[in-house]
């Protein structure tokens, strides 16, 4: 049990470490002179080019860059852009806030993994100073989408319970994903058994569901609350939250 509420806790403390690996494919940024600079900034962190990136950053988000870069030695470069787009973008004098939508496909050595994130981005005078996640926008969930999405909860918890680790990690993007390869791996056994499972859908945003989860585990009440994305229209987990254990 110690076990499992370690992998759970571990995947809902876990940040992504990546401000964003893209290409230049998708959607095209407005044309202007920061559109650009976000683009270029893209770019060159895909492509591991992390002495032009850095060159683009200021203030928090250069300190934030060379703090990652210290601690990962070593990044692969195999995420693509299948899409980006610019949800909105406001300038006043020297300042710029844009926010970006990115759709962005890893390819991994036996599976392709989707996934699709959320940033604003803060310029001042020719530099990017903060990039920070941001929440999707809320949009009314089409009609069947929150019996696919209960299905994933549901089958995630399944494959976890049997101990079928591989088939768990493919229904996992994102910050879920990367914790729970770094925090338990592909080997660890956890004797749990999941009862009085309970799920309802809190709602959706944009491509973005909010799922809440009460269960037992080897008879511990947990409530977890999960975020889940729809990438290349199939819905993936990409955080656990653990409200209540």
């Amino acid at each position: 049990m110690k076990k499992l509420l370690y992998f759970l806790v571990c995947i809902a403390l876990f940040g992504s470490i990546y401000a964003g690996y893209f290409s230049a494919e998708g959607q095209e940024i407005p044309d202007n002179k920061e559109s650009h600079l976000i683009k270029e900034y893209l770019e060159s962190s895909l492509a591991g080019d992390w002495y032009n990136a850095l060159s683009l950053l200021s203030g928090e988000a250069l300190i934030n860059a060379q703090h990652n870069l210290g601690r990962n030695t070593s990044f692969e470069h195999n995420t693509k852009l299948n899409s980006y787009e610019t949800l909105s973008s406001t300038t006043a004098g020297d300042y710029t806030i844009a926010d970006i939508k990115t759709k962005t496909v890893t390819f991994a050595e036996d599976e392709t993994i989707y996934d699709l994130k959320f940033y604003r981005f803060y310029i001042y005078n020719g530099a990017i100073f903060k990039i920070e996640p941001i929440p999707p926008t809320y949009k009314a969930m089409a009609q069947g989408e929150e019996a696919d999405v209960v299905a994933v909860v549901t089958n995630y918890l399944s494959f976890v319970e049997a101990g079928k680790h591989r088939d768990a990690l493919k229904l996992l993007i994102g910050r879920a994903r990367e914790a729970a390869v770094k925090t338990v791996g592909l080997t660890t056994e956890l004797d749990v058994k999941f009862t009085e499972l309970f799920i309802k859908v809190e709602g959706c945003g944009e491509d973005t569901a909010y799922v809440e989860a009460t269960y037992k585990a080897n008879e511990v009440p947990i409530r977890a609350f999960f975020i889940l994305h729809n990438t290349n229209e199939k819905w993936l987990i990409e955080r656990i939250l653990i409200a209540e254990s």
